[in-house]
């Protein structure tokens, strides 16, 4: 029986999706028996699934993936989702909650249906790019909130700060008060809805990441770039990426994936990171990136152990940059770069038959073809350029 996990987290990672088959539930012609079992003791509120659209396909391939809904048995919707996780601007995920009690299941029905917008009040995740408090990149739920600090800041007039930490604000109210409090600009003052009480500084706060080194924590500058993924109301979910920075003898590329679901006090953080090795002669750098892929730094087992490392395709940028992303600056090139990143394209484009360059007009040339598309006798146009008609012969007797 194929299983669909959700996306793993504190409050999912007992949850198992079973896309029914056989005797439990086969795929129907109008949709896909979902089955959702909760094997602890204790009951789950509001627990997020999510369900790869690809393995609902599989099972009924007439199923179109923008027009997925789901309803419960009694036929009545249940809020759900559409997750793109990779920017093609194609669903590849699809999101729902469900009550779950003690040592038991639900089953739901993922069939084709029109999508309607989800409603203001049935956002209960919310992030954007804040490009008017010096580029910050605020997020929040019902129950948590928190902030990152963009390239703006550093250079900030009024307190300028270099930080990669999260920053965490906490909230005594379920609705969404990240844009109120940006709008009034006194969130450090708890006013009956909560307050920004948690001073990060350059600590690593609620989510940053630093790499010893010796004695020694490595950590990254504010995050230069961002993307949203998926902006609620069920999931938030976004990258930030951070510039290269130094750690040992190496330099890394850091992408965070931060994912935030309604009802959880946890975010889950995923980082893509891309090591360059200096090498011992002449300093140049050489980027290692193990199979074409990017590192993704896995957690500690749950009995134990190391943490791992996993590999992961990273997320593809297409289309134009919306207003949540900014473009990192370009990076300068000096004339002998340029030369030889010039050289090294023509030897992967291999050799390319030679292109005819024209031919540099004559003196006079150019007057001398006026005077024949004027219709005056004595010239007339041969080829490229013109030349005098023989004597005794008129314009008509050579056309």
């Amino acid at each position: 029986m194929p299983r669909v996990h959700p996306l793993p987290s504190t409050r999912a990672a007992a949850v198992t999706a079973l896309l029914a088959l056989g005797a439990g539930g086969v795929a129907r012609a109008q949709g896909v028996a979902v089955k959702v079992e909760n094997p602890l003791d204790a009951p789950r509120a509001a627990e997020t699934v999510a369900v790869s659209v690809k393995a609902i396909r599989a099972l009924a391939a007439g199923l179109e993936p923008g027009k997925l809904v789901v309803v419960d048995d009694a036929k009545r919707p249940v809020p759900s989702q559409l997750v793109d996780l990779d920017g093609d601007d194609g669903p590849d995920e699809l999101v729902f909650q469900l009550d779950l009690p003690a040592h038991g299941a639900r089953s739901v029905l993922v069939q084709a249906g029109e999508r309607a917008p989800a409603p203001r009040d049935a956002f209960r995740a919310y992030g954007r790019f804040v490009r008017e408090r010096h580029d910050d990149f605020a997020w929040e739920n019902d129950r948590i909130a928190h902030r990152v600090y963009g390239p703006g800041l550093e250079t900030a007039a009024r307190e300028p700060l270099i930080s990669s930490g999260f920053d965490v604000w906490v909230k005594r109210v379920p609705r969404l008060v990240v844009n109120e409090w940006y709008m009034t600009d006194d969130y450090h003052r708890d006013k009956g809805d909560g307050a920004d009480m948690y001073a990060v500084g350059k600590s690593r706060g609620c989510g940053g990441l630093g790499i010893w080194t010796g004695d020694k924590l490595a950590v990254s500058r504010n995050f230069m770039s961002s993307r949203v993924l998926a902006n609620g109301p069920i999931r938030l979910e976004f990258e930030l990426t951070y510039p290269p920075w130094k750690a040992g003898d190496s330099m890394l590329s850091e992408t965070k994936r931060i994912t935030l679901d309604a009802g959880s006090n946890f975010d889950r953080v995923e980082t893509f990171r891309r090591r360059r090795h200096r090498q011992a002669r002449g300093g140049r750098r050489r980027a290692r990136q193990e199979g074409g892929l990017d590192a993704e730094l896995g957690a500690a087992q749950a009995g134990g152990g190391e943490p791992r490392l996993r590999h992961r395709p990273a997320a593809r940028h297409v289309g134009r940059p919306s207003g949540d992303r900014q473009r990192p600056p370009a990076r300068l090139r000096s004339p002998a770069r340029q030369i030889a990143a010039s050289v090294r394209h023509r030897r992967r484009l291999g050799p390319q038959p030679r292109r005819r360059r024209p031919r540099p007009r004559r003196l006079g040339e150019d007057r001398r073809a006026t005077r024949a598309r004027a219709g005056r006798p004595g010239t007339r146009v041969a080829g490229r350029g013109t030349r005098p008609l023989s004597p005794g012969l008129s314009p008509a007797a050579c056309s």
